[in-house]
This record gives C-alpha cells, structure tokens and sequence, in this order.
C-alpha cells in the first residue's frame, strides 16, 4: 500500500477540522478552483492563506500531471504544521509545492514571484488590494488572481471593488463558496 493518501481522503480529514479556526473553501468553490487551474494549466501559482491546506488540494487537483510551482503562504504557525503534516501525505507528482510560513507581504521580497500565472488570495480580507496591486505586476498576460470570500466578506473588501470600479478593472464575481473574484491580467 502507498504511503501517500488520495486528496479526496485528505480532504474529508481536513473537514473534519474546525471551520471556525480553519476556514476551507468548500467543496463548490474548491471544485471551481480546480476546473478553472485544470482549464488554464498555469506553470507557476501562488496561493495567499493556505490554512489547513485544503484550497491547496483543489489547485493540485487541477494541475494533475501538469509539471507547475506552487508556492503557498500561511502566516499562522498552528495551521502551516497541520498542512504541513497532511502536505506529507500527498504525491505531488509533477508538482513543485514550496509551503512558506511567514506574512504576505512581508515575504515577497524572499521569493521569486516572476512569470505568476495564477494567484488565489485568501488572506486577511482588508489587505487584499494591497497584494492584488502589489502582485498584478508579476502577472503573466493570461494569468488570473481570485480573491475568496468576496460575498461573505464584502464589507472588509469595498476599497478593492471602489478600486475595480474607478479604474474600469475587468472582474467577475463567481457565486461558489463564499463568493469568487476573479481577475483577469488587464
């Protein structure tokens, strides 16, 4: 028997975790992040928020034996060791997942964020223009950044949709999950 476990089993274990501590993304919006990486295959991503790991099963899910880098950033000691230990028990095949423990943006001067072509930020909801406009620089012209959270946590996120407005910024809200953003490289 393999030591590695599926991601779907990998999956169920993680929702088995507190949500109110952990915060996945669900079912739904995992599955549309896993078609939409499946339908882009992007060589390089950058994931903002990893808690327990389980947005991060979804993207592997899409890239399937896509050779691609996966770079994700949690902040939070306790959940970057829980994804840690279920990042363990996963073959990642073609993948190359790099799993920092640190703040966004503090560390982005310590990683090479060149060619970006699929970013997912689930972070602190207030600092998600921040890194979008931050980041929008690194970005390949086909590439996407998708916020999380953008229905349930509208409010903490009104000066990046005044932001998409004034600036005529091509979006997308997705209703899956908690709400989608989806922006395209302008």
């Amino acid at each position: 028997m393999s030591q590695f476990k599926t991601l779907e089993q990998i999956r169920k274990q993680m929702l088995q975790l507190p949500q109110e501590k952990f915060w996945p993304v669900g079912p739904e919006a995992g599955s549309y992040l896993s078609q939409l990486v499946s339908t882009n295959q992007p060589n390089k991503l950058l994931e903002l928020g990893t808690s327990s790991g389980y947005s991060t099963t979804w993207l592997l899910e899409g890239l399937s034996d896509h050779k691609a880098e996966l770079i994700t950033i949690e902040s939070n000691q306790e959940r970057y060791n829980i994804a840690q230990n279920f990042f363990q028990q996963i073959n990642f095949k073609n993948t190359k997942l790099k799993h920092i423990r640190h703040h966004a943006p503090e560390v982005f001067s310590e990683i090479d964020l060149t060619n970006l072509d699929f970013i997912f930020c689930d972070a602190i909801k207030k600092q998600t223009l921040e890194l979008y406009l931050y980041l929008k620089e690194f970005m390949t012209p086909n590439a996407v950044f998708i916020a999380d959270n953008v229905i349930s946590h509208r409010q903490s996120m009104n000066d990046l949709f005044q932001y998409l407005q004034d600036n005529n910024v091509t979006h997308q809200v997705i209703p899956k999950g908690a709400g989608l953003l989806l922006i395209p490289s302008q």
